[in-house]
């Protein structure tokens, strides 16, 4: 099979130096602008997850909040905080647990606040982080 434009007699003109003059104008893979991925700004991600606590929340919450997919999300997570990114709420929830349980409030409230479904399900949750 050959080529389309050597196929073409009408278009005769445009083999040969020309055609290479033209294709020389086009950016080679090389020098062609990489793309800078958009850093995500985990502070106000955070902020976000600390006042959706007490929701259930899914990795696909968590990308809609930085304008990515969720597995997009996901691999930016590993690669950025070496954590899942449920890992990351559960750490988040954990954290918030503990001040709140410094401040005085039951469990039964602070399991509620902190998006545990039970008292006994927030506590084996901290026992298990240490």
């Amino acid at each position: 099979m050959e080529p389309f434009l050597a196929s073409r007699h009408d278009l005769a003109d445009l083999q040969g130096p020309a055609t290479a003059l033209l294709l020389s104008t086009l950016p080679s893979e090389a020098a062609a602008p990489r793309r800078t991925r958009r850093p995500i700004d985990w502070g106000r991600l955070d902020a976000w997850i600390d006042a959706h606590l007490g929701e259930p929340l899914g990795v696909a919450d968590l990308a809609a909040q930085v304008c990515l997919s969720p597995s997009q999300f996901t691999a930016r997570c590993l690669a950025e905080t070496g954590q899942a990114p449920m890992a990351y709420v559960r750490e988040r929830r954990l954290a918030a647990a503990r001040r709140l349980r410094v401040q005085g409030l039951q469990v039964q409230e602070v399991a509620l606040r902190c998006g545990y479904r039970s008292p006994s399900a927030l506590t084996a949750a901290l026992r298990r982080q240490g």
